[in-house]
């Protein structure tokens, strides 16, 4: 056992700076004076003044060799102490200067030292920058909800299956890296003309989005504009639409913003003839149950509508089959939703059996003035195709095939799809293209 001399001092500096910045410039220039000294392990010269806390840790473990206890560690002040007890260290070339007789003593009396003394780590003029790297108990890693419209979207989206009569159209132009304009046509559409033609086009970049709706056939116009406010930290929207006579003109707009596991939003405008303003806020209270709620006045009809929301997410058994899909693996989710003016309460569910192949989701709508609905449905996702499905409780089945026509990036889409309904005895079918 080897005597701790005052050139081996462990921790002991006046000021403390935790940036990642200063300490691998330390760091290196540590590696670049130290030479041969710091190959061996043994650089008891190194100025531990200029240095971090994590380096003086890592340069003693390289000096001591075997640290066995290390503990009564403090980091949120500072302060701490730490009890070493060194053992079985072994001769430095660094200390070549001292005699062999002055070795033997030290060895002597090093076999007796117990280093039962304890080490206080005090430091002043602390830098704010080792607080907010210091570790937190408080870091729980809860995620951020996303919006509290989007919370029952993906169950909705398993059983509401887009069906359609005649045939459906949609060509895509990428015009520039930003923008891409679509034409979609619908023959067989159920209108008076019987088909029916939009125009959209649509800007993106990095900080917001320009999209624009035209309908030659009944002379409207719909917009919307997102734009990134305070530097990213909201969001702001703007909904815009124009008919005829005016009936259905709408001027919307939101605010957006959130934090680490919040969202909230506010709108204010003008809709149905009457103005509208509204606010909602949705909260993640742990990795796997989430809560929120929205309130909405309309002045056309002077209605208050309130809705609260609770969603828990779980995992669900995976048997003996590992799945490695993007390192995503099989979940369940349930959401219940009450909407106490209409009466109504909605449950919604969703069942991930094989992660991006086998979806499964249910939706129960319950009011006590008018008949209750249910209705279950799946989705398939195979390399080129997907297959989706619902079925509710009248007996109504919807079924919608989409295939992609090559394997490269935006090759075009094929579908087909069906409606039956047994109790009206209605049956539709629909296909369609979409191309870029």
């Amino acid at each position: 056992m080897r005597r701790v001399t005052s050139r081996q001092r462990l921790f002991s500096w006046d000021q403390f700076d935790a940036a990642a910045a200063d300490s691998s410039d330390g760091e290196d220039a540590h590696n670049n004076e130290g030479g041969q000294q710091s190959n061996t392990g043994n650089d008891y010269d190194y100025d531990y003044d200029s240095d971090d806390y994590m380096s003086c840790l890592s340069q003693c473990r390289s000096n001591i060799g075997y640290i066995r206890s290390f503990s009564q560690l403090s980091l949120k002040n500072f302060s701490a102490h730490a009890y070493f007890d060194l053992l079985d260290g072994s001769t430095s070339s660094s200390d070549c200067d001292s005699s062999d007789e002055d070795k033997d003593q030290d060895q002597q009396r090093d076999t007796n030292l117990e280093l039962d003394h304890v080490t206080t780590i005090s430091t002043t003029n602390i830098d704010a920058n080792a607080n907010a790297n210091a570790p937190s108990s408080m870091d729980t890693n809860i995620p951020n909800p996303g919006p509290y419209e989007a919370a029952t979207m993906p169950a909705k989206r398993l059983v509401c299956v887009d069906t359609h009569p005649g045939f459906k159209c949609d060509i895509s132009k990428q015009l520039s890296p930003f923008m891409v304009a679509i034409h979609s046509f619908h023959l067989g559409a159920p209108n008076e003309s019987n088909k029916s033609y939009n125009f959209i086009t649509q800007v993106a970049d990095e900080e917001g989005l320009l999209m624009t709706n035209v309908d030659p056939a009944n002379k409207s116009i719909n917009g919307r504009i997102h734009k990134g406010l305070l530097g990213g930290l909201a969001m702001g929207k703007l909904q815009v639409a124009v008919t005829p006579d005016g009936s259905g003109d709408q001027l919307l707009g939101e605010v957006d913003f959130g934090g680490m596991t919040w969202t909230g939003n506010l709108k204010y405008g003008s809709m149905g003839g009457g103005q509208i303003f509204g606010m909602n806020y949705y909260q993640n209270i742990t990795k796997k149950l989430a809560m929120g709620g929205e309130g909405m006045f309309i002045a056309a009809n002077g209605n208050m509508m309130s809705s609260y929301l609770v969603k828990y997410e779980c995992d669900a058994p995976r048997g003996d089959v590992e799945l490695s899909n993007k390192g995503e693996n099989p979940s369940s989710w349930l959401c219940a939703q009450i909407h106490p003016a209409q009466g109504m309460l909605n449950f919604n569910y969703k069942r991930v059996v094989t992660p991006n192949r086998v979806s499964l989701g249910a939706e129960l709508q319950m009011n006590p003035a008018l008949e209750s609905q249910v209705v279950f449905g799946a989705e398939f996702k195979l390399s080129r195709s997907r297959v989706s499905m619902a079925v509710d409780g009248t007996g109504k089945i919807q079924t919608n095939l989409e295939t992609a026509l090559g394997m490269p990036q935006g090759s075009p889409k094929l579908n087909f799809n069906g409606e039956v309904d047994f109790g009206k005895d209605s049956f539709v079918f629909g296909y369609g293209l979409n191309i870029g």
